[in-house]
């Protein structure tokens, strides 16, 4: 806007004013002083803020009090139409100057707005992707409770959740859910229709190709170590109480993990089945030939009565009994 229209303004307004303390407008008064109110509502007046109406109110006003005085003779009668006329043509100056400066100047703030957002979603996009658990530790049976964050994100999002045994690398829970208002949640039960290992896991938020979230807790699932009986490779065992493998019977929770461990100095099988006619391994577990000091991990997959022997030394028998 050329504030020098409205300058120009004030200044036919200062001649006006002038004039007061003169009987001839011939005259102007050099020490005339325009009030700030009356610069601001000619500015004012001269954007569009305020109607012609209400402009010309203002006018009046300065009238009825003497502010400004209309001249009666024809002399002052022509100075007071070129006045109007002069303030008619800064208006109407001022006018399309205010709104071509208003155009341009939000056009270049819409297209500076545009690409402040577009960098602004890419940033928090990049910074805001989280997760979190409800405990720091779990128990079998427990349920993880989780959610996460992705701001800048429209709704409908996918975001993949996987959770993890860190050992392993067994994959316990895997999902994928849609944002809602930049925020997902859910939840995964660590029962037996997983497979559950005791230990560290991590629970990892993913979306596209390089954002990744993580948290990580431990697990703690029970179970149950199973030995042979010192000496066991010679046959007697099957006739003491403690049996060939120690515990003989084994009673465990679903999802709970057994341990077979060699602790004797000959080498041994733990095999799924019986030694009966009609016997043999049913496929169920079976370590193969565990030397001295090895072990092996296996997870019942149902409820119910697991029995197993050695190969190398049929007469050790034992039983699992998952509930």
């Amino acid at each position: 806007m050329k504030l020098s229209h409205i300058f120009a303004f004030l200044a036919v307004l200062a001649a006006g004013v002038g004039a007061i303390a003169t009987t001839t407008y011939a005259q102007q008064d050099d020490n005339a002083v325009i009030p700030d109110w009356i610069r601001n509502t000619a500015l004012f007046w001269g954007q569009g803020d305020i109607n012609d109406s209400e402009f010309v109110g203002l006018l009046q006003w300065l009238v009825d009090r003497e502010i400004i005085t209309i001249p009666g003779n024809n002399g002052d009668s022509e100075l007071v139409r070129e006045l109007q006329d002069e303030i008619s043509g800064l208006k109407a100056s001022i006018a399309t100057d205010v709104r071509a400066a208003y155009e341009e100047g939000y056009a270049d703030g819409q297209q500076d707005r545009k690409r402040d957002v577009h960098d602004d979603d890419d940033d928090d996009i990049m910074e805001t992707l989280t997760i979190q658990t409800n405990k720091a530790a779990y128990n079998y049976g427990d349920e993880v409770i989780f959610k996460g964050t992705l701001y800048g994100a429209p709704d409908g999002t996918p975001i993949t959740v996987v959770l993890t045994n860190d050992d392993s690398g067994n994959i316990v829970f895997l999902d994928q859910i849609n944002l809602i208002r930049g925020k997902f949640e859910g939840t995964s039960y660590l029962n037996p229709s997983v497979h559950l290992e005791s230990g560290s896991h991590t629970l990892k938020a993913m979306h596209g190709n390089n954002l990744v979230a993580t948290a990580t807790f431990d697990v703690t699932v029970p179970g149950v170590t199973i030995e042979p009986a010192y000496g066991s490779f010679t046959p007697g065992c099957e006739e003491t109480v403690e049996g060939c493998y120690i515990p003989s019977v084994a009673i465990v929770d679903l999802g709970s993990t057994v341990l077979f461990s060699n602790t004797d100095t000959a080498a041994h099988t733990f095999t799924s089945g019986n030694t009966d006619d009609d016997g043999g391994a049913n496929g169920f577990f079976d370590t193969g030939l565990m030397m001295s000091g090895s072990s092996f991990e296996w997870h019942p997959p149902a409820t119910g009565e697991y029995e197993y022997y050695c190969l190398v030394h049929p007469w050790m028998t034992g039983l699992i009994v998952v509930q």
